[in-house]
């Protein structure tokens, strides 16, 4: 049977069932319930946000559990009759249903299950575009919510939360695909926001082709002239148009992309990111300047 772990003595407990401070454990009336409950008595959350579990990385997770133990709790509700709603931690719940784990610990949800259980997700960035989407789109037709609504509870831009809601027009065979190929969200929404779907087909057809080209084979070593460059007719010196090697592009191509992402959907940035972008502006200012490559502190 599942117990609530609340040994420590009832004298922590004022006369409410709120937790006192005690100048021993520093227990706030704020302190989380934990509870130990059977596994076998937690159903899973009806509006789970994220669908896809990875068989792969439920076993490694399922190892990491068995190793190092439970390091965060899950999130319960009580459901009645000695039983509880999963409200987040399904991952958790099911690597220690591999390992057998009669009981796992959770702390008691309060709160709004559903909300909760994607806020929960968001942080940990557990959750394709699509999951994303379709959990915004839930909570608009359950709750009634606008999506300035959505952009104010999660703490979000409200042309963020339109972009990715905009994900829902998408048809079901490219997101069927795209759970494969794993694009970045902000190639998803650029082709969700053309309205002709032979448009979005074709634009996700070239998507597809991009994603899954075999890498270009690197080019043979250049030999370096060690003599002055034989003079062109008239008696000037040729001077070819210098080009980028095909590793370089490509690097340089994946930095484009993280820049454009980021500038199509805002993220928040700490300082010493803010400082990384500061350093790489200047050096490409000076790149572009010089017409050459130059060394860029890592910062």
């Amino acid at each position: 049977m599942s117990r609530k772990i609340e040994r420590k003595a009832d004298w922590m407990l004022g006369a409410t069932g709120q937790f006192g401070r005690d100048s021993l454990f520093g227990v706030s009336e704020n302190a989380p319930a934990v509870v130990e409950a059977d596994l076998d008595r937690i159903d899973p959350n009806p509006h789970q946000p994220r669908r896809l579990f990875d068989d792969g990385e439920m076993a490694v997770l399922a190892a990491s559990l068995k190793r190092h133990g439970l390091q965060q709790p899950i999130g319960l509700k009580e459901a009645g009759g000695g039983r509880w709603q999963l409200v987040y931690g399904e991952r958790r719940l099911r690597a220690a249903r591999l390992l057998g784990w009669p009981t796992i610990f959770g702390v008691l949800v309060t709160g709004d299950s559903e909300e909760i259980a994607l806020i929960e997700n968001l942080d940990r960035a557990d959750l394709s575009p699509f999951e994303e989407a379709d959990a915004y789109a839930g909570l608009m037709e359950r709750h009634g919510y606008k999506a300035v609504d959505i952009a104010s509870r999660f703490g979000r831009d409200k042309a963020e939360i339109s972009r990715t809601l905009s994900l829902c027009r998408l048809p079901e065979a490219i997101r069927n695909e795209a759970a494969t190929l794993r694009p970045a969200k902000y190639r998803l929404t650029r082709i969700a926001a053309e309205k002709d779907p032979e448009r979005q087909w074709a634009l996700w057809r070239a998507l597809v082709a991009d994603l899954t080209a075999p890498p270009e084979p690197e080019p043979p070593p250049v030999a370096v002239a060690t003599g002055p460059a034989a003079p062109e007719p008239g008696g000037r010196a040729p001077n070819p148009e210098p080009t980028t090697p095909r590793r370089l592009s490509r690097k340089l191509r994946d930095a484009h992309q993280l820049l454009v992402g980021l500038n199509d959907e805002p993220q928040p940035l700490g300082d010493d990111d803010r400082d990384r972008l500061r350093e790489m502006r200047d050096a490409i200012d000076a790149i572009l300047g010089d017409g050459v490559l130059v060394g860029v502190s890592a910062g």
